[in-house]
């Protein structure tokens, strides 16, 4: 989960970050207890370093099992893929398709891309045309 920049905590374990952390962009990573006064739950922060701005990752999942890098990778990822749908929406004319929602108030988007694939010309022979 990312976490804001101005989440207040209190430090309890700094992990040290290998070569393949700092190759990742991570910046720090430790484990910390949320809250002002160190009184939330205990987790794993991951900052990492983007091209524009720092994020915090927190997660309860062990160190042991899940590093600093493929944590920084997943939330990539996961961006990748957030950032897909709106192209995809804009570039296929079918707005709305990966929410689920009606686009202002028509037919539903899956309807209406029903409709587009049925509308398409037939490729191949026609339908009175008999195979030989």
């Amino acid at each position: 989960m990312r976490l804001r920049t101005d989440t207040q905590s209190v430090e309890e374990n700094v992990i040290a970050l290998s070569k393949v952390d700092r190759a990742a962009n991570v910046a720090w990573a430790g484990e910390v207890r949320l809250g002002k006064a160190g009184d939330g739950p205990r987790v794993r922060v991951v900052q990492v370093r983007g091209d524009d701005e720092t994020i915090l990752l927190a997660t309860t999942l062990p160190a042991a099992e899940t590093p600093p890098e493929p944590l920084a990778q997943l939330d990539r990822n996961r961006w990748q893929v957030e950032l897909f749908f709106p192209v995809a929406e804009m570039h296929s004319g079918l707005p709305a398709l990966a929410r689920g929602k009606r686009a202002r108030g028509r037919a539903p988007v899956l309807s209406r891309a029903h409709r587009r694939v049925t509308a398409a010309p037939a490729q191949g022979p026609a339908a009175d045309e008999t195979a030989v």
